[in-house]
Order: C-alpha cells, then sequence, then structure tokens
C-alpha cells in the first residue's frame, strides 16, 4: 500500500484500468458457456431478494473501486470484484423471465453477498469512508 495521497493522474489511470477490467470481466462471461441451476419455485422469491441485496453491495463498491486500486494495487481483487458483479448483473437479467437461467445457487448468493459487504467496510475503513451497516429496509442485514 501506498502511504502517499494519490495524483489526479493515478485516479485517471486507475478508472481507465478499472474499466478496461469491468470490460473484460463482462466479455469474459458471455463467451462462456455455463451450466444452469434449479432454483426450487419456494426460494425464488428470497433469491431475488439475495440477488437485489448483492447488486446493492456490489454497486455501493463499485463507486470508489478505482480509488481502492490507487491506494493497494490489488488486481487481483479489483478482477474479482468485477467477475462478481458480471455473473450477478447476468442472474439479474435472467432472474424475472418467464424460464430464467440460474447461474448462481441461493448459497453462493449468500456468501458472495457477505464477502463483498466485507470488502466494502474494509475498503472504506482504509479510505476513511464512513461505514454504516448495510441494511435493505424490510429485509435486514447480509446472512453470514
Amino acid at each position: 500500500m501506498t502511504s502517499r495521497e494519490p495524483t489526479r493522474e493515478d485516479i485517471m489511470f486507475a478508472r481507465r484500468w478499472v474499466e478496461e477490467l469491468k470490460r473484460t470481466a463482462f466479455v469474459q462471461l458471455d463467451g462462456v458457456a455455463i451450466a444452469g441451476l434449479s432454483v426450487p419455485e419456494s426460494d425464488v422469491a428470497e433469491y431475488g431478494r439475495s440477488l437485489n441485496r448483492l447488486d446493492k453491495v456490489l454497486g455501493s463498491i463499485e463507486q470508489y473501486i478505482h480509488i481502492a486500486f490507487v491506494k493497494m494495487k490489488k488486481d487481483d481483487l479489483i478482477r474479482r470484484f468485477y467477475h462478481v458483479m458480471a455473473a450477478t448483473k447476468y442472474q439479474l437479467g435472467e432472474v424475472n423471465k418467464r424460464n430464467p437461467r440460474f447461474i448462481l445457487g441461493l448459497y453462493t448468493i449468500r456468501v458472495l453477498t457477505q464477502e463483498m459487504d466485507n470488502l466494502d467496510k474494509g475498503l472504506k475503513a482504509m479510505l476513511g469512508v464512513r461505514v454504516r451497516p448495510f441494511v435493505v429496509p424490510g429485509i435486514g442485514p447480509p446472512v453470514p
């Protein structure tokens, strides 16, 4: 980690680099044949809520992920983040279709939500951003 404040050039480079990683993650997902999973009808509502919760956490992180990269230089973390985001966005596009194709299991979504929520809190602490517990109204905090 660097202790100096990032320069404007550092931030501009990081934005471009992070956008390229994002684009690459989404393109890679498009080119992969992923086996579909079965989700019981009784779990579909919870599945949708959990998926939306994960998407909200990812949206929070994406606002400052480029600054985190400037400070940490951990490209593997950024790649992981965007692979999770690509899978989540794909699944969000599928979940409300007449015959949705599920590529993430409910348990996986819960684990990813907890992982990304921890990442969000850790990065915010590192960057000095005020951390608030992640709670979706009417649903509560992420399930550990």
